[in-house]
């Protein structure tokens, strides 16, 4: 509820006095759900491939994204390298 995917049944949650939170939390699962066979790049391109999506043209935004992160020298590395 807190991230805005489900609303409460009673009462409301604000966020900064906003009741509007889609989009503004991020949550991880205690599993991360990464496929073991693919590299942390390649579970991050995924959803382009499966959308038919560009993957050459959203390659150079992720690369931006992980940079922005702090994880770009772990793109190579296989889940289970993490």
């Amino acid at each position: 509820m807190i991230s805005g995917v489900l609303e409460p049944t009673d009462g409301e949650i604000k966020l900064n006095n906003c009741s509007n939170r889609l989009g503004k939390i991020a949550y991880m699962q205690q599993k991360d759900l990464l496929l073991p066979w693919l590299t942390v790049k390649e579970n991050v391109m995924l959803p382009y491939k499966i959308n038919k999506n560009n993957v050459t043209n959203n390659i150079n935004d992720i690369l931006e994204k992980a940079k922005i992160l702090g994880i770009e020298e772990y793109l190579e590395f296989f889940p289970h390298e993490l």
